[in-house]
């Protein structure tokens, strides 16, 4: 019979060079949570941007051409009202009809590859309004803001995904997690199984 002993290390008491290697080997078994980021994402148009209800989103961020975060659907048009007052403002400045003017949004994806701020197309419209004096200018201006408003929104969320990826990937994060697995290592950095 033959008796080997070995010794076990906590993550922490590692080499830095064991400690790369095991950060390498667990990168494969701690993958991003691309739908906790989806998630994120929608919490952040509803609450910064007042942009919620039907919305599909989008997004691919590996630091390549035609990346980014986009967004499509029908947002609620009230939530957006009652979030950007200039948009209000601009909505009380049309001629009355018999109602209230109302807002009408769609965005659509105009790419059949990319998800970015570029390839989000704006449709919107004001209804319940007295046409026949001229609201080209304001149909403008409402247009104008919306697209400046979903453009900003998408690059906002662009960034914030950028900085999610590179926080879960990150050394410090790695480390944390690797120690508060409790598991036990060989010296090279090999997970140790009994």
């Amino acid at each position: 019979m033959k008796t080997i002993q070995i010794n076990l290390y906590k993550f922490s008491e590692l080499s830095d060079a064991a400690k790369k290697r095991v950060r390498e080997k667990f990168s494969d078994y701690f993958p991003f949570e691309c739908d906790l980021l989806t998630e994120d994402f929608r919490e952040i148009l509803a609450d910064k941007f007042g942009i919620c209800g039907d919305i599909q989103i989008d997004w691919s961020l590996s630091y390549c051409q035609g990346d980014g975060v986009a967004f499509y659907g029908k947002p609620d048009a009230d939530k957006l009202l009652e979030k950007h007052e200039e948009l209000r403002k601009l909505l009380q400045e049309y001629p009355k009809g018999d109602y209230d003017p109302s807002l009408w949004v769609e965005i659509r994806n105009c790419s059949t590859h990319y998800h970015h701020y570029n390839t989000m197309q704006v449709s919107c419209d004001v209804e319940d309004v007295n046409r026949e004096q001229s609201c080209r200018e304001l149909d403008d201006k409402v247009y104008i803001f919306l697209v400046q408003l979903f453009r900003g929104a998408s690059k906002y969320l662009e960034k914030i995904g950028y900085e999610s990826i590179e926080a879960h990937n990150s050394e410090s994060n790695m480390n944390e997690c690797l120690e508060g697995l409790g598991e036990e290592f060989l010296e090279s950095g090999r997970f140790y199984y009994e």
